[in-house]
This record gives C-alpha cells, structure tokens and sequence, in this order.
C-alpha cells in the first residue's frame, strides 16, 4: 500500500470571505491580488526570513496558502485554492436546521477519527481521536510512532470525498483512493466503511505542524471536485527538505445543521483488538452538500 505521510465547530463558519461594502472587485482581480501577496509572503519564507509560519493573519486561509506557495510555489498554492474555494463555496441553508418532518431528508454521515492506545489490560486498541489531539510520528523516541484513520457510515445513498491537507500545506485524497480502499463512490449502503481498510493505519509524514481532514458529504457525485481531486493526486510534488509549516487549522463547516453522539460497532485495531469506539453521527442542513472538518497535531 502506498504511505501516505503526511473546538466544536462553529456553524457560522468564515467561508465565503466577506467582501468590502464600499468597494466590489471581479473575481478575476480579486483573486490575482490575493495571488501576488502570496507569492511575494512564499519568497520570504523562502528566503529563510521565517522557517515557522506564525499565524499572524486572521485568515486561516490566507495562512494555509502562504505555506502551500512557500512550499510548492504558485502551481500548489493555486491547486489548494482551488479546493478550499469549493468547499467554502458549499451552498447551505440560511433559514436553520432541518426540520422534524424534513429529517428523512437531511444528509447525515456518522464519522470518528480514530487512533490507536494501550488499554488498562494492555491490548492495543483503537479509540477516537479528539480535535486538535496530538499524534507523534515516532521519530527520535521509542516505537513506531503513531498513525490514524477513519470510520464512517452514511444514512443514506451519497458520494464522500475525504481530504488531507498535511502540516506543509499539501493536499492528499484519502478517499475514494485505490490504494486505502476498493470500495468507490457512490456508497449505496448504508455499513460502515474505514479508511484505510482492514486493520492498517495512515502513517505520518515527516513534517510537524498542524494536519487538516476535510470530508465531504453529497446528495449527488460532485464532478468538479472530483475532476481537482484526479488533478490532486496525478500532479509531481517535489520533495521540501526546510518546509514552511502549518501552525493553526483552517476549519471549514457548511451544511451542518447538528451533532449527536452514537457508538459504533467494535472495530479491529492492528493488533487485532476489537473495540467499541464512540462516534459522532453529523446531520445536515437542507441542501446537497455537507463539509466537516476534523484536525490533530503531529509532534
């Protein structure tokens, strides 16, 4: 299999940027001035003025593109503001939650983050890792280090889109992705599925910061997002020996109407421990779409 390194959300989420009231530029402007500070932001990263990103932008975007470009130049910064564009994008409704007699309706995905412990009988089981947890990949302690994944099951017929942006700001697909999974959209059950299958873990990267999951929730295949996440995965990312680093997460939540808690099924750890591993079932809003962001620290 290929290695792939690497608060409770607030419903009034940041996404879509809010615009100036006195003046309105085009898109097409807006979007080269917000290129050209990047740019120039990524060449004094470059030039070694800041080898740690600090987060001194009230924009969590505006920071996660700074360390793409610092990174990977205008060709990576463009390619994730493409991505945080659509999600950002995601059409909610503006009038509340769903309603009692919409619930049948409203997209729903029960999802845990998970990660593997020693329990008190010192078996190696899996349990949920918490937003903003810390997994440390190992490197110049004892043990292998740590490593994560996914489970989730949808309430009904969709397409899941999951992505991973690691701590140097670069965007991996988790999901659908041959090598995690045989399993494609769209997902036609409602079992549960884990990401990756059978008891493997997604290892960590060798860069330290902060790493985002994005998922994605939709009532219909999201061609478009599809198409960049094809892009996402073909595209040559060189190698970075001093990355800039992601200090702070980027959360993005739209679509969100409510979050309860449910358990889940026992699950086997590498080890092959089973485990039951509480869960979060996530309902959406009226609408197509739902994004949901979870994140850690890798130390």
């Amino acid at each position: 299999m290929r290695e792939f390194r690497s608060p409770e959300y607030d419903l009034g989420s940041m996404w879509p940027p809010r615009s100036s009231p006195r003046r309105q530029r085009s898109p097409t402007i807006r979007a080269a001035a917000r290129r050209s500070v990047l740019a120039l932001l990524g060449v004094a990263l470059l030039l070694g003025s800041c080898s740690l990103v600090e987060a001194s932008f009230e924009s969590g975007r505006t920071h996660l593109e700074t360390v793409a470009i610092a990174n990977y130049a205008l060709v990576g910064g463009t390619r994730l503001e493409r991505l945080l564009d659509m999600l950002g994008g995601v059409q909610v409704d503006e009038t509340g939650s769903a309603t009692a007699d919409r619930e049948a309706e409203a997209l729903a995905l029960d999802l845990v983050l998970m990660r593997e412990i020693t329990d008190d009988a010192g078996r190696r089981i899996l349990a949920p890792l918490a937003d903003g947890a810390t997994l440390y990949d190992g490197v110049g302690r004892p043990g292998d280090g740590d490593g994560f994944k996914l489970r989730v099951q949808a309430q009904q017929p969709c397409s899941l889109y999951v992505v991973q942006v690691d701590a140097t700001a670069r965007p991996r697909v988790l999901f659908p992705h041959p090598d995690l999974s045989t399993v494609g959209n769209p997902l036609t059950d409602e079992r549960p599925y884990r990401i990756p299958e059978g008891n493997t873990l997604i290892e960590l990267g060798p860069a330290r910061g902060i790493e985002t999951l994005y998922v994605v929730v939709a009532r219909e295949p999201w061609l478009e997002l599809e198409e960049l996440l094809a892009d996402l995965d073909a595209a040559e990312w060189p190698a970075v020996s001093q990355p800039a680093i992601v200090v702070r997460a980027t959360q993005i939540t739209r679509g969100l109407a409510g979050v309860r808690s449910s358990v889940a099924p026992a699950v086997s750890a590498p080890s092959g421990a089973l485990s039951n591993v509480p869960s979060r079932l996530y309902r959406g809003q009226r609408g197509e779409r739902m994004v949901l962001t979870r994140w850690f620290r890798h130390e």
